[in-house]
């Protein structure tokens, strides 16, 4: 996957990067968080289109229509 970076901030004690697909389908966000143990990090992963009135209909096509999950290959 290609894509770019579109936020980035970080400071002595925290850090969060958020990384966009060249599609715009994919958001991968990259956190973390300075504790008195150590690091507490963690990322998130959006998939899907996020226009308002398009984007719901586009995700329910992709995820639900052409690329179903076959209830048999979770095994």
């Amino acid at each position: 996957m290609t894509g770019r970076i579109t936020e980035s901030e970080k400071d002595s004690d925290h850090f969060r990067i958020v990384f966009q697909s060249d599609a715009k389908t994919a958001f991968i966000t990259f956190e973390a968080n300075r504790t008195e143990e150590g690091i507490h990090f963690f990322h998130t992963e959006e998939f899907g289109m996020t226009t308002p009135v398009l984007g719901p209909i586009m995700n329910f096509l992709i995820f639900k229509v052409f690329f179903r999950k076959n209830p048999g290959e979770l095994k």
